[in-house]
Parts: C-alpha cells; sequence; structure tokens
C-alpha cells in the first residue's frame, strides 16, 4: 500500500511538472511573438500588411494581418486542435522584412483553421501547418526554447 501512494504521489508530481513546461513553453513563445504586432510584411500577394496581433496557447493559436492597401481588409486566422506531441517547426528569416522571423510548425495530424476577414463568416478547413512572426533579434531565444522542450 505504502509503495502504491508513493508510485501515485510521484506520478502526480510528474504530471504537474509537465504542465508547468507547457505552460512555461506557450508563455515564454507568447511573448516573444508579441513583440512583432504592429511589424509590417509583404504577403504572398505582394500586398504590404501588418501583423496586427498573435496569440500563441495550446488551445488556440490566432493570428490577425491587417492590409494597409486602399482595399486592405483585416484577416483573422485562429487555429484549434492542435497537437504539439508530434510537431516539426522551423524559423525562416522572413523575406520581406530583415527584422523578423517565421516560426513555421508543422503539425503529425491536421488542425482546423478559422480564415476570415474580421467580422465576417469564417471559413473553415483543414491543415497541417501555420505560421506566425518573431523579432530577427530573438531568434537564439525562439530556437532555445523549441530545442530545450522538443529534444
Amino acid at each position: 500500500m505504502k509503495t502504491l501512494l508513493i508510485l501515485i504521489t510521484s506520478l502526480c508530481f510528474a504530471i504537474n511538472s509537465f504542465a508547468q513546461i507547457n505552460e512555461t513553453f506557450f508563455s515564454e513563445v507568447q511573448t516573444l511573438v508579441e513583440k512583432a504586432n504592429g511589424k509590417k510584411i509583404v504577403d504572398l500577394m505582394g500586398n504590404d500588411t501588418k501583423i496586427d496581433h498573435q496569440i500563441f496557447s495550446q488551445d488556440l493559436v490566432s493570428f490577425t494581418h491587417i492590409g494597409l492597401g486602399k482595399y486592405g481588409s483585416e484577416w483573422v486566422f485562429d487555429y484549434t486542435g492542435m497537437d504539439f506531441k508530434k510537431i516539426n517547426y522551423y524559423l525562416w528569416q522572413e523575406n520581406s522584412n530583415d527584422n523578423l522571423y517565421r516560426l513555421v510548425i508543422e503539425f503529425g495530424n491536421n488542425v482546423l483553421v478559422h480564415q476570415h476577414v474580421k467580422g465576417e463568416v469564417s471559413d473553415k478547413r483543414a491543415t497541417s501547418s501555420m505560421e506566425m512572426h518573431f523579432l530577427a533579434k530573438d531568434y537564439d531565444k525562439m530556437d532555445q526554447i523549441f530545442k530545450q522542450y522538443f529534444r
């Protein structure tokens, strides 16, 4: 009985420790991507775009880009259903802004993305990857965070 109690206590500490690592990981990444809010990039269509906000959590990854042209719109991308246990990640320099890098995450399973112009009906689709931006000066810190969590 004593052995069972010790085993259960150890398991509880291990689960709690894993949860704290998760919370720390998401908090640290959120801090870094948040710094890129307000920065400008050029989107795939060649339009100037501003990164409005980025949210990185275990349950929701979200970002909003605002088109800066005459007909620019505010696009919202909300990702749900992510499994962060099996991912590949890449840190790539943003082509249109030397002061930014992209965090690209490929998931082992498809996730649901709700992509829409703010205030309009969401277009839901499955995807296996997502990307966010962070400052180039934070490259080493972002790399360290991911290497620590995904050894």
